[in-house]
């Protein structure tokens, strides 16, 4: 008994790899019955930034909707990098963008 168990164990556990492989990119989207986002943040000013978000609906292929929705969000200010040639330079922070699908 403890074999198999060692084994079911064994493979549990070589069966979760951790790399960074994304299985969910597509290179085409179909047509019927989906949506698309877009999401992107433009820096305006010292203090605003402007997020963009556009969804694509698809409710069949000839049959499409385009919502676009643009709001200005508080800049996070600005970070201290190091160019090509080893120089500081100041460039404006940027938001991480996390969604989540249901």
């Amino acid at each position: 008994m403890k074999p198999i168990l060692l084994a079911l164990l064994l493979s549990t556990l070589l069966s979760c790899k951790s790399d960074n492989e994304n299985e969910d990119i597509v290179n085409t989207v179909p047509k019927t019955g989906s949506i698309t986002t877009n999401v992107k943040v433009q820096h305006y000013n010292d203090s605003l930034d402007v997020l963009i978000t556009e969804h694509t609906i698809y409710k069949n292929p000839t049959d499409s909707m385009v919502k676009k929705v643009i709001d200005t969000i508080s800049s996070l200010g600005t970070t201290t990098v190091k160019d090509e040639n080893n120089k500081d330079k100041i460039v404006k922070k940027d938001y991480n963008i996390y969604i989540t699908v249901k």
